[in-house]
């Protein structure tokens, strides 16, 4: 009845028809998946989407099913974002009931995973992504994101089984089985994977390490792998020059043997200005100056920089501020600021204390203001705006008072 009712061109009735075969038996499974089509085609997409759930309860065993409706329900969270938070939650709960099915589901994990993160709940992440790590390959995908797990975890002060640390052993075992078995098609390593590496160990403090690690990967990833003499040399970065001049000095190096492509060249700038934080952390601050030219905003290639990616600018300079170059520091930040949403709370905390040493305490005020405004949690940045802003704001008022009498 149903299907000559749409056949004819009768849509709601033919929808009636099957809610009233669904009232007299709520287990037919063809009913439900009709239903979904109907009320598709009818432009109802949530009730649509809501049989659908239903028809896959009725076939719990059948993972194809649960991946499709959960597929469906995360497109609908952009076409109906006012009900966003619900079809999120159904597909996780598709997504589980897949996982139930088939527990070794790799596309249910990690779909059931990056609607965690979406929803904030990152332990619930964590544990899906190291899953998917202990069970099968080196999945780099999954490993990216626990490290990005682990440091959001960690940054919030919840230190528990999921530690950086943990993220930082798993990413040994991937470059080690790549750099033996070589990068296969499935898995496939990438420039960010040395980037994330190198970050995790900075972040546990282990910047010496971070150094050596970011350099090895780098070089390996470009093709010289014979020349791992350059392991054995860690007082300077010579390696990565864009010149030949300080590496010809160097006795076990070969002029010619590698393109000059594989050397400083072909360092990714990600990765350059890794080198420039690193370096100033440890206090070698000639080696580090060689890596900062490369972002200077008054050299034509550091503009380049600061026009397409202008958040490395700004990874610089507050490196330099963190290493005390107050002044150099402010030369990057000063143009950074009239680009948006590139300096965070912390950022724009830095610049106005760089500005106050410079004496320039109106431009330090308005730094502070945006801190401030930046940042919505309150946070350590925020509150140190606040008191410097209390500081020289008396003074400011002051001023700005007795230049409007004169």
């Amino acid at each position: 009845m149903a299907s000559s009712a749409y056949m004819d061109g009768r849509l709601d009735e033919a929808i009636d028809w099957v809610e009233d075969a669904i009232r007299i038996n709520a287990e037919t499974y063809r009913a439900w998946t009709l239903l979904a089509s109907l009320l598709e085609e009818k432009g109802d997409l949530k009730g649509s989407f809501t049989a659908r759930v239903f028809s896959c309860h009725l076939q719990p065993k059948h993972v194809d099913g649960w991946l499709s409706c959960a597929e469906i329900g995360i497109a609908l969270r952009d076409e109906i974002p006012e009900d966003a938070a619900e079809f999120l939650e159904q597909a996780a709960v598709c997504y589980s009931a897949a996982l139930r099915a088939d527990i070794n589901n790799r596309q249910a994990r990690h779909g059931r995973a990056a609607i965690a993160v979406e929803r904030g709940q990152i332990r619930t992440a964590a544990k899906d992504y190291l899953y998917l790590l202990e069970h099968g390959g080196y999945d780099v995908h999954a490993l990216r994101s626990y490290a990005e797990m682990t440091i959001l975890l960690a940054s919030t002060g919840k230190r528990d089984f999921y530690k950086p640390a943990s993220a930082i052993d798993w990413y040994y075992r991937a470059f080690a089985h790549f750099r033996a078995n070589g990068i296969d098609d499935q898995y496939s390593l990438e420039w960010q994977d040395v980037n994330i590496f190198a970050g995790l160990l900075a972040y546990v403090e282990r910047t010496k390490d971070a150094l050596h690690e970011l350099k090895s990967l780098a070089r390996w990833l470009l093709g010289r792998s014979s020349e791992d003499f350059w392991d054995d040399w860690q007082d300077d970065d010579r390696e990565w020059d864009v010149e030949n001049t300080r590496r010809i000095g160097f006795e076990s190096f070969q002029e010619g043997n590698y393109p000059e492509l594989s050397y400083g060249s072909g360092l990714p700038l990600d990765l350059r200005a890794k080198l420039a934080v690193y370096r100033l952390k440890l206090g070698d601050l000639d080696e580090a100056q060689r890596h900062v030219k490369h972002f200077d905003p008054d050299d034509p290639n550091g503009m380049q920089v600061l026009l397409n990616e202008p958040h490395l600018a700004a990874e610089v300079a507050s490196a330099l501020y963190e290493s005390d170059l107050r002044s150099m520091a402010l030369r990057f930040f000063q143009p950074l600021l009239s680009v948006p949403d590139v300096l965070d709370s912390a950022a724009l905390l830095a610049a106005g204390r760089c500005y106050l040493d410079a004496g320039d305490k109106r431009q330090a005020e308005e730094c502070f203001g945006a801190a401030i405004d930046a940042d919505e949690s309150n946070d350590e940045a925020s509150i140190d705006a606040r008191y410097e802003l209390a500081k020289i704001a008396p003074t400011t008022r002051l001023k700005r008072s007795t230049m409007m009498m004169t």
